[in-house]
């Protein structure tokens, strides 16, 4: 008897599969099984397959949904989306722009409108156009403030974003008095005040003593062992200390679970090029970063995978 040794599976081989069969099949449900495959085909980071999906999936879903649709203006979005997840984010801005505006007209400040402005601001991010990312996140925290309140979980949600546009500009300051002032006072579960902590840790190492925020980013990280935040803030700032052996055993553990998407992987594989002792696994998390084409020429992210690179080939 012969023993086969099976084969890992390949998702997104499986789903480029499903998307080839179900091309031409228009019916309501069919639709929206092929466009749910395109959106994990991008999750796995596969937006050159997702592209011509939902390109040719926006003529019959606006027949099928209409063209102010939830769905047909999700595919708009997600369109967009996988421009931006190919390195050409200047193209998606417009189109997120405009397909925010009819989510605005048509359905007003619901969930769905509020993530077409979130991928705006993540388009923008990806573009480095660092100036308008920043007005675009302010401009959508005070759209939620206004139309949902301050306690409202997507305000919340948003606000956290907002941090990280603020820190990206180095603009530590504001967003540690943002955090205070607008986000912890509506907390209450100990989960999300342990967050808005690391979070605070973290900001805070950014413009101080990044080796004080170790001992209490430790015991959080322990507190929420299968949460990969606490561990990814723990990781920031041991490379803000230049522990570099520690921060790259957990940020390989992170790409490992690839605990916060596609995108956030990259990043930390970026980060890897950077730190990682063994110069052979730095070329190769450079190789990675830069087959990803996740972002466009001239981004810090691509700069920095090139100088490795250039320094280890």
């Amino acid at each position: 008897m012969k023993f086969f040794r099976s084969r890992p599976f390949d998702e997104a081989a499986a789903l480029r599969g499903s998307a080839a069969w179900s091309r031409g099949r228009e019916g309501a449900r069919d639709l929206l099984q092929r466009f749910g495959i395109a959106v994990r085909l991008g999750e796995l980071g596969e937006w050159r397959d997702a592209e011509p999906v939902f390109r040719e999936l926006i003529p019959p879903m606006t027949a099928e949904f209409g063209p102010r649709s939830k769905e047909t203006l999700g595919a708009w979005v997600h369109l967009a989306l996988s421009w931006s997840g190919q390195g050409r984010p200047d193209e998606a801005v417009p189109l997120l722009a405009e397909t925010e505006d009819v989510y605005e007209q048509t359905w007003g400040a619901e969930a769905a409108t509020i993530w077409c402005r979130r991928m705006l601001v993540e388009a923008l991010s990806v573009a480095n156009r660092v100036d308008e990312r920043v007005a675009a996140s302010a401009s959508l925290v005070r759209y939620c403030a206004t139309e949902l309140g301050d306690a409202d979980p997507l305000t919340r949600e948003v606000r956290f974003g907002d941090l990280i546009a603020l820190c990206d500009a180095d603009r530590q300051d504001e967003a540690l008095r943002e955090l205070a002032e607008k986000i912890v006072p509506f907390l209450r579960k100990p989960f999300d005040l342990d967050w808005a902590e690391a979070a605070r840790l973290e900001i805070g190492a950014e413009q101080g003593d990044a080796v004080l925020a170790v001992p209490p980013l430790r015991e959080l990280a322990a507190r929420h062992p299968r949460h990969g935040f606490f561990r990814q803030c723990l990781a920031d700032v041991l490379v803000l200390t230049d522990d570099h052996t520690e921060a790259a055993a957990l940020l390989t553990n992170l790409v490992a679970e690839s605990w916060s998407g596609w995108r956030q992987t990259l990043r930390n594989r970026g980060t890897l090029a950077q730190i990682h002792p063994d110069p052979q696994v730095a070329a190769f998390h450079a190789r990675a970063v830069l087959a990803a084409v996740a972002w466009p020429v001239g981004h810090p992210e691509v700069l920095a995978a090139q100088e490795v690179l250039g320094r280890w080939g």
